[in-house]
């Protein structure tokens, strides 16, 4: 980039700067995150000021030619840039903020502070995220179970399953994107008795969710709740699959419900990672009985 390219008006809201005058301003509000995410100062800027920062550099970064190389940038932003790279954390893309489309290609949109009243701010704005979603799950769950004759205020009110209730949580644990809370709370109700009812669809619920930290505990608790020595054949490659969260609930139902054929799958898993511990100690009690 030539240095003159530097003075070239550019649009930023109801007014014309020369680009250099962004640049250096988009400095100026990178020191002062990087001044409140490491001391205590007189007026901390706030995530909506730091959304406002990202729409600047959204507007830098289109005015400059060859900037996803970085090998054009003038040194005042790459060394803005590496100041925020410094003092912030990786988070999920802030694509309801960024421009559609061009969150995944801009960095800056992936991060944030990693201390300070910004810091505060997103996680705040996360929890308040997570329980509306938790909120429109549940609500969504519930106006299903009210289609099959269930009214209920939330689905631990549900201390005995139907048939068709039991289907209609087993079918909405197929959702991937449940939130940790309300997968396992669904989990945890399928345990209860007549959740059985709905096993074939608890089994395939479990070969998704289980491959998600936190999601399948409730229901692989339900699974080992409900197995029979007929549905254990179910369990033995799921119980056997390393990459699968929630398996040490698995263990003692196989061994319980699977005769000779489970005890064979669950010797196989003595030097398991993550189960082997759980394993040895469940076929040498079993042994002493």
């Amino acid at each position: 980039m030539k240095i003159t390219d530097l003075d070239q008006p550019v649009a930023f809201g109801t007014r014309t700067f020369p680009l250099s005058t962004l640049i250096e301003d988009w400095a100026a509000r990178v020191l002062k995150f990087a001044d409140d995410s490491r001391t205590e100062t007189v007026r901390p800027w706030t995530l909506d000021d730091y959304l406002g920062a990202l729409h600047l550099r959204d507007v830098i970064d289109r005015e400059l030619v060859g900037s996803a190389s970085g090998t054009a940038l003038p040194p005042t932003l790459r060394l803005a840039d590496w100041v925020l790279s410094d003092i912030s954390e990786t988070v999920e893309p802030l694509v309801l903020e960024a421009d559609v489309g061009e969150a995944a290609t801009r960095w800056w949109w992936s991060r944030i502070p990693a201390a300070g009243p910004v810091a505060e701010d997103y996680r705040e704005s996360m929890e308040w995220q997570r329980a509306s979603a938790r909120e429109q799950a549940d609500s969504e769950i519930l106006t299903a179970l009210r289609g099959v004759g269930i009214d209920v205020g939330s689905v631990l009110e549900m201390t005995e399953l139907t048939p068709e209730g039991a289907r209609v949580l087993a079918e909405s644990l197929r959702d991937r994107e449940l939130s940790d809370h309300v997968a396992s709370d669904v989990g945890a109700t399928l345990a209860r008795p007549g959740g059985q009812t709905a096993w074939k669809l608890m089994v395939e619920a479990y070969t998704v969710l289980s491959l998600y930290p936190n999601k399948a505990m409730g229901l692989a608790a339900a699974l080992a709740e409900h197995v029979t020595p007929d549905t254990v054949d179910d369990l033995f490659p799921l119980v056997s699959d390393v990459r699968r969260y929630n398996r040490d609930w698995l263990v003692n139902a196989v061994l319980r419900a699977g005769g000779a054929r489970g005890r064979d799958v669950l010797f196989a898993l003595r030097d398991d990672p993550q189960i082997g511990g759980m394993v040895k100690a469940d076929l040498e009690d079993e042994t002493n009985r």
